[in-house]
């Protein structure tokens, strides 16, 4: 999978560089998450902007990725999403609720609301 790691001060940007997102790629982006759990910067924004294509399963893993930062008290928004993949996203999984923004500006004021809102309940 080829993607770009930006790490900043309270959260990375993983830019997916690639047009497909399938089950080897969702696989690997879930074991590099995962290891960013265990690491002082371990939010995550998943910068979707060069994706044309996602498969079911990747849709799945993204869902459950998403919940496992959350029960572990960390952010994990998607940015950057083609209507269509957002679509798809919805439609796969109507009960989940993705976090998901227009842009990665956004994405980075969603991860810093929740860092004070996880501040403030403690």
């Amino acid at each position: 999978m080829n993607f770009k790691v930006d790490t900043k001060e309270k959260f990375c940007v993983i830019r997916i560089e690639e047009i497909q997102f399938i089950d080897t790629m969702s696989v690997y982006l879930r074991e590099f998450c995962e290891q960013k759990l265990t690491e002082p910067v371990k939010n995550v924004i998943l910068d979707f902007s060069l994706v044309e294509e996602i498969n079911d399963s990747s849709i799945e893993n993204i869902a459950e990725l998403q919940q496992l930062f959350y029960n572990n008290q960390a952010s994990f928004v998607l940015c950057n999403l083609r209507d269509s993949i957002q679509n798809q996203m919805i439609e796969f999984s109507e009960s989940l609720e993705y976090s998901i923004t227009p842009t990665e500006s956004e994405a980075w004021d969603i991860v810093q609301m929740e860092e004070i809102e996880r501040e403030l309940l403690g």
